[in-house]
């Protein structure tokens, strides 16, 4: 079965040394709270079911989906994410822009 079926799992080896989003496993962290997982850690991946948000300048985004460990996870997850996403949007709306760009560094483990 795979992980995006949204059933609580417990980390492994393998989920450690995998390609999150397709970057590395820098990523594999909680997306609410920034926990990096550990082995047999509590973690959920979670649609955000086509979800969207406004931004202040009234552009239309879609929400992504999260992963989320044990004590972000409950049944207002999603509304939870969506207020981060409008807090992030909205907020640090300098951050956002599609004129700034941002370098990233997936090979880094922040």
């Amino acid at each position: 079965m795979s992980f995006t079926d949204g059933k609580p799992r417990r980390v492994t080896e393998q989920d450690l040394n995998g390609k999150w989003a397709g970057k590395g496993n820098a990523w594999f962290r909680c997306y609410m709270c920034g926990h990096k997982f550990e082995l047999n850690d509590y973690w959920r991946f979670t649609f955000s079911d086509n979800s969207t948000f406004t931004d202040i300048f009234g552009k239309k985004w879609a929400m992504s989906n999260a992963i989320v460990c044990e004590k972000c996870d409950g049944p207002d997850v999603l509304d939870r994410w969506k207020k981060m996403h409008e807090e992030a949007y909205n907020k640090y709306w300098n951050f956002t822009c599609q004129e700034h760009t941002v370098e990233i560094h997936y090979d880094r483990d922040y």
